[in-house]
């Protein structure tokens, strides 16, 4: 019943907690037999005799619907990615991280270049294809632990944590060009511009999305179609 997206970490640290003799709880994503996914709560007990383990007890209830109304609340409507709420109480987490841990993150902000263009010409239905579309093709560039959102239209938010802009410049480049040679189908060609900046040190949140935002406001000014990485 194990989800494949579920880390060896995950599984690795209950039974670290298990095997200390010690209660363990928490939420387990499963997979079902028809590919259903369902989630569980678990308490784990281990049993205890002349203080050896020989055994666990384990009260287990299905909480699929809550994990569904709680994703339903963190999730765009159109294209499925987390929505602006979500977005910012991560961007928040890992601003107050970062004044403990000294931990750095970067941000990636890009929109579709000319989308007005794309809804006059070929209607709103195709506008909300290839936003979906759009976020299916940055999807296959970020990795597992990544925060992407829809802030609003055709604007979009990155969170990469424990990443330089050197990297996020890199990663933002190949999402750029994966978005210029993909075949969107109606429409001839679409090009998005990004903004990259990086959090190294304890800053305002509302400081750090002006540094990205005026990056992204370059890339359009030169030209679109391009990244450019705010610089201190």
């Amino acid at each position: 019943v194990r989800h494949p997206n579920t880390p060896t970490s995950f599984y690795k640290e209950m039974w670290n907690t298990l095997l200390s003799k010690k209660e363990w709880r928490g939420e387990i994503k499963n997979l079902a037999k028809n590919g259903d996914i369902y989630w569980i709560y678990a308490i784990i007990t281990p049993i205890l005799k002349n203080s050896e383990i020989i055994g666990f007890t384990s009260i287990k209830s299905n909480i699929t619907n809550k994990k569904h109304i709680e994703e339903l609340s963190i999730t765009d409507d159109l294209t499925k990615i987390y929505n602006r709420y979500y977005f910012f109480n991560i961007f928040n987490q890992q601003l107050e991280k970062l004044k403990s841990d000294k931990t750095i993150f970067s941000l990636i902000m890009f929109d579709l270049d000319h989308f007005k263009n794309v809804n006059d010409a070929y209607g709103h239905d195709v506008g909300d294809y290839v936003l979906n579309e759009t976020c299916r093709v940055v999807e296959k560039d970020l990795r597992e632990n990544d925060t992407f959102a829809r802030i609003g239209g055709e604007e979009f938010l990155i969170l990469l944590p424990n990443t330089n802009i050197e990297d996020a410049f890199y990663i933002a480049q190949r999402i750029r060009q994966n978005i210029e040679q993909h075949k969107f189908k109606d429409i001839p060609k679409l090009t998005i511009s990004l903004g990259v900046a990086e959090a190294n040190e304890p800053i305002l949140s509302t400081e750090l999305l002006k540094k990205v935002d005026l990056a992204l406001y370059k890339a359009k000014k030169e030209g679109r179609n391009r990244v450019i990485a705010f610089k201190n």
